[in-house]
């Protein structure tokens, strides 16, 4: 039996390259798409159907996350000015991965 690995995927992009590069390492990995900072909703949309459609084609499990862009909001509230890389990104990061490892 393969190990598994559950992999936050903001984009389907930046995932297929992962799911290849961890196949090739006998590591399965369950992609769990979660991007609440993803706006407005049709934006969020438009990723989440190709990161279904990279999980059908590459026969990778896909787990999506419940879309709750006001619970982010609220979560960077008072940062929405910093610059990427900054202290906004640690609170966005810090979140994303919260809520993957639940």
């Amino acid at each position: 039996m393969k190990r598994r690995i559950l992999l936050h995927t903001c984009c389907a992009v930046c995932a297929s390259a992962c799911v290849e590069r961890l196949r090739s390492e006998e590591i399965e990995p369950v992609l769990f798409f979660s991007n609440h900072n993803i706006a407005p909703k049709e934006e969020y949309d438009k990723r989440l159907e190709a990161a279904r459609k990279l999980a059908k084609s590459r026969d990778v499990e896909l787990i999506e996350d419940t879309y709750d862009h006001h619970s982010w909001l609220k979560t960077i509230e008072g940062f929405e000015d910093e610059p990427e890389r900054g202290k906004r990104c640690e609170r966005c990061f810090a979140y994303s991965l919260a809520r993957t490892a639940q």
